[in-house]
Formats: structure tokens, C-alpha cells, sequence
């Protein structure tokens, strides 16, 4: 007679939670680099616009308002991070937890989060575009939409936590099969 035992998921909790304090640590850090935009460009407001609108490749003088406005830009773009750091913490936490049928509709959250940073990401960009030339002269305005490596990048990963998603919900199915046999 042949025994069958169930696997033994040890070294996957122990690196999901590894996964899980990493992730979290990201998400803090978002806050944080958030926290910081807002406090730089409350008391340096001229100097935090001009290097603001420099990422956006225009040496800028910026007025009060271009300033926080594209503070505020930053600002929502870091809290997407901080969001998706926080859905792939929980898909991290449920793994930990060895809940695979959890762990595909959290990974699904993930994938949309992941997708709305990458939609954000080509929003921002022509915002701060936007925002940085405004007050520029006839002629000298821009509007700029960036799709690169970056773009290319969240696609992929959205792609691979969509993937994640339905492996995990097979897995799921597979593992609890797998029960019932033993």
C-alpha cells in the first residue's frame, strides 16, 4: 500500500511573507515619497515645481499654482503605487495563509491595480506636460503623450498578475481535489 501525504507549503508561507513585509515596506515608502512632494512643495514651492516640471523635460519658472498642481500629480500617481504595493501585499498574505482560491481573486485585484498605473502613468505624463507649459507663449505650449519602456513594463506585469490569477484559481481547484484523493 502506497501512503500519500499532502505537500508540505513551509518555504512557500515562509517566502510569501517575506514577499508580504517587502511589499509593505513599498507601500510605506509610497506614503512617505508622497508626504515628502507635499511638504517640499509647501515650503520650496518654486523649487519643487521647477524640478518637478524638469522630469517632464521643460526648464520651467513655475507659477504657485503649476507647482502644486503638479505636486498633485505626483502625488496621486504615488498613491497608485502605494495601492498596488498593498494589493500584491495581500496577495502575498493570503499565500502565507496557503488560501490559493483567496489568492486568485486577490491577484485579480493586483491586475487591475497594476493596469491603473500604467493608464495613470500616460495620463500624468501629458498632465504634467500640460501643466508645465501653460503659461508659455503662443507656440510654445506642448502636449506630450510618453508610451516607453516603463508603459511596456506595467503592461507586462499587469499581463503576468492576470496570469498569476488564473494559475492560481486552477491550483486552487487542482489542490482541492488533491484533498478529497487523499
Amino acid at each position: 500500500m502506497v501512503k500519500m501525504t499532502l505537500i508540505d507549503d513551509a518555504p512557500l508561507r515562509r517566502t510569501a511573507r517575506r514577499f508580504e513585509l517587502g511589499f509593505q515596506a513599498a507601500s510605506l515608502l509610497m506614503v512617505a515619497l508622497a508626504g515628502g512632494v507635499v511638504v517640499a512643495t509647501l515650503v520650496g514651492t518654486a523649487a519643487t515645481g521647477a524640478w518637478l516640471a524638469s522630469l517632464t523635460g521643460h526648464a520651467i519658472e513655475p507659477q504657485p499654482w503649476q507647482s502644486f498642481a503638479l505636486a498633485a500629480v505626483a502625488c496621486f500617481g504615488l498613491g497608485l503605487y502605494a495601492a498596488t504595493f498593498s494589493a500584491a501585499r495581500a496577495v502575498s498574505r493570503i499565500l502565507a495563509r496557503a488560501e490559493l482560491a483567496a489568492a486568485g481573486q486577490a491577484a485579480r485585484t493586483l491586475s487591475r491595480w497594476v493596469w491603473a498605473v500604467l493608464v495613470w502613468s500616460i495620463i500624468a505624463h501629458t498632465l504634467a506636460v500640460l501643466i508645465a507649459t501653460a503659461h508659455a507663449g503662443p507656440g510654445q505650449r506642448a502636449l506630450s503623450i510618453a508610451i516607453g519602456s516603463p508603459q511596456v513594463s506595467l503592461a507586462l506585469a499587469a499581463l503576468m498578475a492576470a496570469f498569476l490569477a488564473q494559475a492560481l484559481t486552477l491550483v486552487a481547484a487542482l489542490w482541492e481535489d488533491h484533498k478529497e484523493i487523499v
